[in-house]
């Protein structure tokens, strides 16, 4: 019999699984199994292998199982075989939904081996089978809850249950649920909260720290642990969160965060009252006195900031708008003489060592804005016909050049994603060969699984500029139209603006061309002595 079935095993293990299951269960195993079977069958052959190490099967956002999905939308295979079906999840109606609806519209055949399910005739009627999914389904539940109320003992017994210590602490190695002071880390704690009490604020600490090369938390703790990270700095945010932290007095405070569902990766903030608060757990960084110097100067800052507040309820009239044309970073807004102004985030959170201020005044934004959107209509009625064919075959030209670029970008993305398949699955057998050890195979494997997740989302955003539809010549009337309409308007709101532009790079001060605006149909730029336009 030819062999009509392109197959491609997935295998899956969750933490939760290691203690429950025997080695039976392992990836090894279930790989194992599954080429088993195979090998008995006349119509199959093996295309490619699927693997999840370390993932819950509640959520379905996983590197194995997204690049199986890919390949069964692209025609790679048309065959998914799994040991059980709890593998595939246990989730039942997303297992269901895969297994009766889009397995079956995609031609995919669908086999659970100790299940019984095969699909090969069509949708699966198995009753076992869907009885089966939702014990799955059951048993992460029934974990997920003893899981949460041995946390929760732990946590009232003022034992500590996170993942990673607080920055200025590490977990004892004689027992991982006391904390002990890290001296380095300490240290810098300590000038945090004697610059805060001397006056300063959040905001200057954290630039402070960031020009004398101070790491982050984050930072800090991926060093510690061996593991790249870029891009964080100290942020006023991040000052303010060490000062109104009890562990720093020696004080537990845990449970302050929940799941929402155990199905879902989603947390929320648990109410003050229900957070889980044991005094005296561990060695104090800060001493009384500076805690009560620290409490009276967030006291006395918490007044500044509701005084500042108070009576000035400036609308912020280009809201999500305002871009920073060098660091590609948000705007943010802020007051300064009773005037709505904007600043680079960057540099109002961590200060001049990321990015410069770009301070710019709303009623000079305005102005500019106005200047602009005036300019273009004038060129509007100078040439309607000229001006809109001009606008539509830049979008035509547009779309062509970032669908191109898009197309390029997926190819070399999806040959990295394959380049790093390779190399985990290299790093798997150099586990098991004992070539490298379990922290280290851990340490790569979440380097690689993080680099494939940021791909998959590339990839995923480039086909959506390839499948995206071209602005059609009824918006850009419709555009144009809106654009007249608050031309004519003595005081454009917030929605006025947003509805004609997409974003506004705000240039440093000095810059030529103080700001650049990029409208919904795209950047229009006026060559009035040639007297046509260009749309770039």
């Amino acid at each position: 019999m030819t062999k009509q079935w392109k197959a491609g095993i997935y295998a899956r293990l969750s933490r939760d699984d290691v203690n429950y299951y025997s080695e039976s269960a392992s990836i090894t195993n279930q790989k194992a199994y599954m080429i088993e079977y195979l090998n008995e069958q006349s119509d199959i052959y093996l295309v490619d292998e699927y693997v999840d190490d370390g993932y819950t099967g509640t959520n379905f956002d996983r590197p194995g199982f997204s690049d199986m999905m890919f390949d069964i939308n692209i025609g790679r295979i048309n065959c998914v075989i799994v040991k059980d079906l709890s593998r595939l999840g246990r989730n039942t109606t997303r297992v269901g939904e895969l297994k009766d609806e889009i397995f079956p519209s995609k031609g995919v055949r669908f086999i659970a081996i100790n299940d019984n399910v095969d699909t090969k005739g069509g949708i699966d009627d198995n009753d076992v089978a869907d009885f089966k999914l939702l014990f799955n389904e059951y048993y992460v539940k029934d974990i997920s809850k003893k899981i949460r109320s041995s946390l929760k003992a732990s946590a009232k017994q003022g034992l500590f249950v996170g993942s990673y210590a607080p920055y200025g602490y590490s977990k004892s190695p004689l027992d991982k649920h006391k904390l002990i002071v890290d001296k380095e880390a300490a240290e810098v704690v300590k000038h945090i909260f004697i610059e805060f009490s001397k006056g300063k604020s959040g905001r200057e600490i954290a630039e402070n720290l960031n020009k004398n090369n101070i790491l982050s938390p984050m930072t800090y703790r991926c060093q510690k642990l061996g593991k790249e990270y870029k891009g964080s700095a100290w942020t006023s945010h991040s000052i303010y969160e060490i000062l109104k932290n009890e562990v720093y007095f020696g004080n537990m405070v845990q449970h302050k965060r929940e799941n929402v569902s155990y199905k879902l990766k989603q947390r929320r903030f648990v109410d003050k009252k229900e957070q889980i608060v044991v005094y005296g757990t561990h060695e104090a960084i800060i001493d009384e006195n500076l805690r009560i110097a620290t409490e009276q100067a967030l006291i006395s800052d918490q007044h500044r900031n509701r005084k500042r507040k108070s009576g000035e309820r400036l609308p912020i009239l280009f809201s999500g708008l305002l871009v920073c044309n060098d660091c590609g970073g948000k705007l943010a807004a802020t007051i300064k003489h009773n005037k709505r102004c904007y600043r680079c985030a960057k540099y109002n959170n961590s200060g001049s060592s990321t990015c410069s201020s770009h301070f710019i005044r709303e009623e000079q934004l305005l102005e500019l804005i106005n200047e602009d959107i005036a300019e273009i209509v004038r060129d509007y009625y100078k040439n309607k016909n000229l001006f809109f064919k001009n606008i539509m075959q830049n979008i035509l030209r547009n779309n062509l050049r970032e669908s191109n670029s898009a197309k390029n970008k997926m190819i070399k993305y999806k040959s990295r994603v394959k380049m790093i398949e390779k190399t985990m699955d290299d790093l798997y057998n150099d586990k098991i060969n004992n070539v490298i050890t379990k922290q280290m195979f851990s340490i790569m494997s979440e380097k690689y699984n993080k680099e494939l997740d940021e791909l998959l989302q590339m990839i995923d955003s480039c086909d959506k500029i390839i499948k995206k539809t071209s602005i059609s010549e009824s918006y850009v009337r419709s555009w144009i139209n809106t654009l007249i309409e608050i031309r004519n308007c003595k005081s454009p709101t917030a929605s006025d603006f947003a509805s004609i532009i997409d974003k506004v790079y705000v240039k440093e001060t000095g810059a030529a061309e103080r700001i650049s605006i990029r409208y919904k149909v795209g950047f229009i730029k006026n060559y009035a002595e040639a007297n046509e336009l260009k749309v770039a």
